[in-house]
């Protein structure tokens, strides 16, 4: 995607009722244009109360966050928000194994931060 496209965010993805109809938004999409859909449940392969979901899902591609590195970057950001919470008092391996358990699900991580999994237990 070039110097001023869009980008479209479609959050729970996995939640869409047709996608065949949806197929229809999708297809004269110019390029400049580019859809994300995002899920928490992983390995989704399929969209609510439908068996077949190919028509869609093979014009996607999936890249599943937790692998490409960004558990050091939400770790970071993690704890900065915590901290200025005041709910911090753990190292930040602490944090980045917050991060790994929860999948990547940064909205769980800051949900533990909250209920003050991340403040020193001494």
């Amino acid at each position: 995607m070039g110097k001023g496209g869009w980008a479209v965010i479609v959050n729970e993805a996995h939640s869409i009722k047709d996608a065949t109809r949806f197929l229809g938004i999708l297809e004269p999409i110019p390029s400049h244009v580019v859809w994300i859909f995002t899920t928490t449940l992983q390995g989704q392969l399929t969209f609510d109360g439908m068996e077949d979901s190919n028509a869609l899902l093979s014009r996607c591609r999936c890249i599943r966050l937790e692998s490409r590195g960004v558990a050091d970057a939400f770790a970071v950001r993690a704890r900065e928000i915590a901290q200025a919470e005041g709910l911090d008092g753990k190292p930040l391996p602490a944090y980045k194994r917050l991060v790994e358990q929860h999948r990547g699900n940064m909205r769980a991580v800051l949900q533990a931060v909250e209920d003050g999994d991340m403040l020193d237990e001494t």
